[in-house]
């Protein structure tokens, strides 16, 4: 999976620096009229609140909270833990996990294989193309949690 930037602006980097040496070149043009600037100082402003909304929208997508959800035998369960979407690596999530299980440590395919989905989903959420991580707990994992962290849910089925 090749890395796709979030940002807006990695996209339009070259577009910006060839309008701004358009911009140079014109100035350096003697007949050039000062009406026009009035348009050029326009377009650059209008531009500039079209980048900073866009920038607002993105900062936005980075503070949603993302839910955590395990699945036990087709059933999934949400963890009661949110994370940002800003913060969402799989550190955090294994601290969480250890945090849940009774022996600090587990033992799940998932998470645990490099040929698993788990790191492509990481940086899926990260990117904004998902909103929400499934950890599926297979009958060979070892995984004991504290308590049952699917008391007092309603059990979706998948």
């Amino acid at each position: 999976m090749e890395y796709k930037g979030t940002r807006f602006f990695d996209k339009y980097v070259p577009l910006i620096i060839s309008f701004i040496i358009v911009l140079l070149f014109l100035s350096a043009i003697e007949n050039f009229d000062g009406a026009l600037w009035h348009w050029i100082d326009a377009i650059i402003t209008i531009f500039t609140l079209i980048m900073v909304y866009i920038s607002y929208k993105e900062q936005q997508k980075q503070l949603e909270l993302i839910e955590i959800y395990i699945d036990i035998e087709g059933t999934l369960c949400k963890i009661p833990v949110y994370i940002i979407r800003k913060n969402f690596t799989r550190a955090e999530i294994k601290g969480i996990l250890r945090g849940l299980v009774k022996n600090d440590s587990y033992s799940i395919e998932y998470i645990d294989n490099p040929r698993s989905t788990f790191l492509k989903d990481v940086i899926a959420i990260q990117q904004g193309q998902k909103d929400k991580l499934i950890i599926t707990i297979e009958p060979q994992d070892q995984c004991e949690f504290k308590d049952n962290i699917c008391e007092n849910q309603r059990y979706e089925s998948k």
